[in-house]
């Protein structure tokens, strides 16, 4: 991969020092010009094309992909990826800028896609909650798991870049926690739990009438999430009401 990079960088009409300060600065611009260069393109080219599609379908499903932004999530991992792609070719005598540019790079890169899987989720979900499956079958709860997943590896990902460890060391030392987490965060563990279970179980769907007087609810269900069921009252009122 590196060996293509060099090839393509070697015909640009761009020539660097091999060493000293001049040539750092000069390889420090090209790669940041190329990456602002990628995300012009990226943006203001690709960007605008795939969304006037989109919007040129006139589908509620297709203008949801716009409305929440979700590929420009996308659009941002282009120069990141320029960045780490160019650091090393261009930088070669200086390994330890080229492993902070490559680090920060995918740093952001790890970053833009979390944010990507959450708005898609966000768009999938409401897909589906057009469908009249959806009141009997509410997935958000579902939806809200995947997210906690997603970001939890995240963290992990980031966490063993930044600390220079193994993901899988990291996540046998939070063995080692286990007891304590279970300890402190024992409520809403038990709250993700039940949320599973409502949604899973059917216990209760979108529109059912409830009663809790305990909680001062009685009315309609509006919605199933992980930890909490919202349900809307005679006095329009909509309390959260937890799972467990």
């Amino acid at each position: 991969m590196n060996e293509k990079i060099e090839q393509m960088i070697s015909l640009l009409p761009i020539s660097f020092p091999q060493q000293g300060a001049a040539g750092m600065f000069a390889a420090l611009a090209t790669i940041a010009l190329l990456a602002l260069f990628a995300h012009f393109v990226g943006r203001v080219v690709v960007l605008r094309f795939v969304e006037k599609l989109l919007s040129s379908r006139q589908t509620a499903r297709d203008d949801l992909f716009v409305r929440r932004h979700v590929f420009r999530r996308l659009v941002h991992i282009i120069p990141a990826l320029v960045i780490y792609s160019l650091a090393t070719p261009l930088l070669p005598d200086y390994p330890q800028l080229t492993s902070f540019l490559e680090k920060f790079s995918m740093l952001y890169m790890i970053v833009m896609i979390v944010l990507f899987v959450d708005v898609l989720l966000n768009v999938m979900l409401d897909i589906y909650r057009s469908y009249e499956i959806s009141k009997h079958f509410p997935i958000k709860s579902f939806v809200q798991a995947i997210k906690l997943i997603s970001y939890f590896i995240a963290v992990i990902a980031i966490i063993s870049m930044v600390v220079g460890e193994s993901p899988l060391k990291l996540v046998a030392g939070l063995g080692a926690m286990t007891a304590v987490i279970m300890l402190v965060f024992k409520d809403p563990i038990l709250g993700f739990v039940a949320g599973l279970q409502l949604s899973s179980n059917r216990m209760v769907s979108i529109g059912d009438w409830i009663e809790m007087p305990q909680h001062g609810v009685d009315g309609d269900v509006l919605e199933i999430a992980l930890t909490t069921v919202k349900v809307r009252n005679f006095a329009n009122t909509i309390p959260p009401i937890p799972t467990q």
